[in-house]
């Protein structure tokens, strides 16, 4: 049923990407945990999707002209460390046998701190290649109140530090499914916004029935009530806006 969607793309974006990643994790029974890793990705446009430099130059007049080149691929290797205090997580074996981290009690918080350092390869297309600095941190956990219900709450806020094609800044998750996307935006169209630094909030609210069981011939029905919020607020700086004279990428 999310596959079904309830409009249909007006610009079909697309990209090619090879993907290969290298992880490695080490957990202590404190539940206090460290992942590093490296990344390489191979990102080819398609469909209508362009990738183009902008490239600002100065007139005899000093005023600033605008020209822009088309980068067709480029390549991003990318290191990462992720610093995670999860207490209510548990290692679990999955039907296909991998380990995925469950969290088995819910009113524990889960606090991740992650750094990616990357280099972006696009010398063989003309470019300049040069490295960038990402960062995130993310904070949830379930809060009770008693007989009425639970909120599930998620705040996550991330930067980029240094001017970056827009493939690399933060693209927030979008849903067009005739379903609610749990963590997604259901009204936001794919790459509508894009930023390089953000702030999100993710709530859901469980009645358990503290409403719907009040109300004589629907309690028979066993409904539960649940409201739910998806926040973002954020924007792209200087660097990264490449309409802007101090921003050429």
């Amino acid at each position: 049923l999310m596959s079904i969607p309830t409009s249909k793309p007006t610009d079909p974006f697309a990209q090619y990407v090879f993907h290969a990643k290298l992880e490695y994790m080490k957990e202590w029974r404190n539940k206090f945990s460290i992942k590093a890793g490296f990344d390489f990705t191979n990102n080819e446009a398609a469909g209508a999707l362009r990738y183009n430099k902008m490239n600002w130059s100065m007139n005899p007049d000093s005023s600033w002209n605008l020209s822009q080149s088309v980068i067709p691929s480029y390549r991003s290797y990318e290191g990462f460390v992720e610093f995670q205090y999860s207490p209510g997580s548990r290692i679990v074996i999955d039907r296909l046998g991998q380990p995925t981290a469950f969290a088995i009690e819910k009113d524990a918080p889960t606090i991740r701190l992650t750094h990616y350092v990357g280099y972006l390869d696009d010398r063989h297309n003309g470019g300049d290649g040069f490295v960038y600095n990402r960062t995130e941190v993310l904070f949830d956990k379930r809060f009770w109140f008693s007989a009425f219900g639970h909120l599930d709450l998620r705040v996550q806020t991330g930067m980029v530090w240094q001017k970056v094609p827009f493939t690399k800044l933060f693209i927030p998750e979008s849903s067009t499914s005739i379903l609610l996307a749990q963590r997604a935006f259901n009204l936001m169209k794919p790459m509508e916004f894009i930023t390089d630094e953000y702030v999100a909030l993710y709530a859901t609210y469980f009645f358990k029935g503290w409403i719907l069981n009040r109300i004589p011939g629907i309690n028979k029905l066993k409904l539960r009530g649940i409201v739910s919020f998806s926040g973002i607020y954020g924007g792209l700086s200087k660097k990264n806006n490449p309409y802007l004279e101090t921003g050429s990428g």
